[in-house]
């Protein structure tokens, strides 16, 4: 374990971060606004959100443990605002491209967490079958709450320059492309655009735009469970191997399994994790339909118990996944 451990001062508290709500898709920054963001839910988002792109190779993109320091080096955060690393602005076109692709999916599932209360997302590479596949009009991601049973449709953008407004317009294209999921219209369509202005400051656009689509999408329970937790459960088992032993902490009568990494614990609630969990030749995950009722109950009942407060040294989603900062 020794390889991957690291020891890092994480800045707890919250940061500020500069968002725009404006549905006229454009790059206006009318209606800028503030949401304090915990550093430790950047670094669980980060966990949590994959990257299956073909531009990129998967296996790799699939470890992010290890890569939590290099997650922190892009940001200035001493100003108590969020703000890119101004050595980045150095990088080569296509270096900048992979890192912007990255700040996009995560600030998207940040976004969609806060002003959605998203349980769980779906990238559409996974059910690609449905759509054809010369289509570059589809949007990232689907997501789905657990707690009203709304779906919901994500595009991610992502650039470490100024706003664009063509790419708002492409993004627009690209939710308004899904008319139903499961027979439900979704109950919004979400552009989420990261940006970053002259001085560094993050903003970001979260955009609805109120039109309907074409496409269809029948999708599996099942297979929001799987990918959903796919690349945290992955990451959790790889380190695992190096250690020999996972590691367990409660909160307020709840238990989490996972591991321990240098001055944090990542992990799952517990039940979730053994539900899941399944180790054969073919898949670690195991998901039917008797276990995704139990999981989302489980959900339920971590919503129940309050203990998701402000807590200033751990980040829990409602899908039960857990960052924790030993201080």
């Amino acid at each position: 374990m020794d390889n991957f451990s690291f020891q890092m001062q994480i800045p707890l508290g919250n940061f500020s971060l500069s968002y725009i709500n404006n549905n006229s898709l454009s790059c206006s920054r009318q209606n800028l606004r503030q949401l304090n963001i915990n550093i430790l839910n950047v670094i669980r988002s980060f966990l949590i959100v994959g990257y299956p792109s073909y531009r990129f190779q998967r296996t790799v993109n699939l470890i992010r443990i290890p890569k939590i320091p290099y997650l922190l080096s892009l940001f200035d955060l001493n100003s108590g605002v969020f703000k890119i690393n101004r050595i980045l602005n150095y990088l080569e076109p296509s270096e900048k491209n992979l890192i912007a692709y990255e700040l996009g999916m995560l600030f998207s599932h940040l976004l969609s967490e806060n002003f959605l209360n998203i349980s769980w997302t779906l990238h559409l590479h996974y059910i690609r079958n449905q759509v054809a596949r010369n289509n570059s009009n589809i949007p990232d991601l689907i997501a789905y709450n657990v707690f009203n049973r709304n779906y919901y449709v994500l595009e991610a953008k992502g650039s470490l320059s100024d706003c664009r407004n063509r790419t708002l317009h492409k993004a627009k294209q690209q939710v308004n492309s899904i008319r139903s999921i499961n027979g439900i219209p979704p109950s919004g369509r979400y552009v989420s655009y990261f940006t970053k202005d002259s001085n560094d400051d993050v903003i970001t656009y979260w955009i609805d735009p109120k039109e309907e689509g074409y496409i269809d999408l029948e999708v599996k329970f099942e297979d929001f469970i799987k990918y959903h937790y796919r690349t945290i459960l992955f990451n959790i088992l790889l380190l695992n191997k190096q250690k020999g032993k996972f590691e367990y902490i409660n909160i307020s009568k709840i238990t989490f399994k996972g591991i321990k990494v240098g001055s944090l614990f990542i992990g799952l609630e517990e039940d979730i994790f053994n539900n899941i969990y399944k180790e054969d030749e073919k898949s670690f995950l195991r998901v039917n339909e008797n276990n995704k009722k139990y999981i989302e109950e489980r959900i339920k009942h971590i919503k129940k118990s309050n203990i998701k407060t402000k807590q200033e040294n751990y980040s829990l989603g409602d899908d039960g996944i857990l960052v924790y900062y030993e201080k």
